[in-house]
């Protein structure tokens, strides 16, 4: 199964998310290996992968070409340290190591689903707004340093920096997505950073459809627009507190 699952994505059938969620895990922590022993092999790719990916290349690590070399890295990396890990696993090894060196790590999976419209990083916690609701994710990164190893990663290809000369930093990422994050000694638990995405299936008929807006409404912003009016825009009125 593990061998069918690798060959299904080299032919574009799968991906390597979809077989790393089957019954090669068990859970969002499952490994392969103990944890002492992933770090090691973790260690060991992220070097290689360092000297054989240039910043372009990571920029584009969804592409299935960057994928497949990548993996290639991981079995090479698990025969040098003489590593047995069995077919069915190798798919679940690969993707939490692409994630955690390539990837944006326990936030991966947020960043790319279309419902989610924010990611709050606030020390090691992550913050999820999807549907209109927040929830703190199960997820967690390791440590303060982790998070904001991530982070850099994000930022990378705007050629923005993140560092004590720059403890601030706004970036556009490549997907349109608005990045806001600071580091310590600006931000109090170490790193606090959030993505802002925008959802690419709004448009007029879903607004009215879901009742955010009335047809009378985009009617009379339409107006405003063409009669290049300036247009002021407020968010929603906080409730008001009950007086003591």
């Amino acid at each position: 199964m593990g061998l069918l699952g690798v060959l299904a994505v080299r032919d574009g059938l799968a991906s390597w998310e979809s077989l790393s969620a089957g019954e090669g895990t068990q859970g969002e922590d499952a490994l392969p290996v103990d944890r002492e022993l992933y770090r090691e092999v973790c260690g060991y790719v992220r070097e290689v992968a360092r000297q054989q990916f240039t910043l372009e290349e990571t920029a584009r690590a969804r592409d299935p070409v960057i994928r497949e070399r990548f993996r290639n890295i991981v079995v090479k990396s698990l025969e040098d340290l003489k590593l047995q890990v069995s077919e069915a696993d190798l798919p679940a090894l690969v993707e939490r190591l692409f994630q955690d060196i390539l990837g944006f790590g326990p936030v991966e999976k947020y960043f790319y689903d279309p419902e989610v419209t924010e990611i709050v990083i606030s020390g090691t916690t992550i913050r999820i707004s999807k549907h209109g609701l927040r929830f703190t994710a199960p997820e967690r990164f390791e440590s303060v340093e982790h998070a904001r190893q991530v982070v850099e990663r994000m930022i990378a290809p705007t050629g923005r920096r993140l560092d004590l000369a720059n403890p601030r930093v706004h970036a556009r990422l490549f997907d349109g997505s608005r990045l806001c994050a600071h580091i310590a000694p600006v931000a109090v638990d170490g790193i606090t950073a959030t993505v802002r995405r925008f959802r690419q299936d709004i448009d007029a008929p879903t607004l009215v459809r879901t009742g955010y807006a009335s047809r009378e409404l985009l009617e009379f912003l339409k107006a405003c627009v063409l009669a290049r009016l300036n247009i002021v825009i407020s968010g929603a009125r906080a409730p008001a507190r009950p007086r003591s």
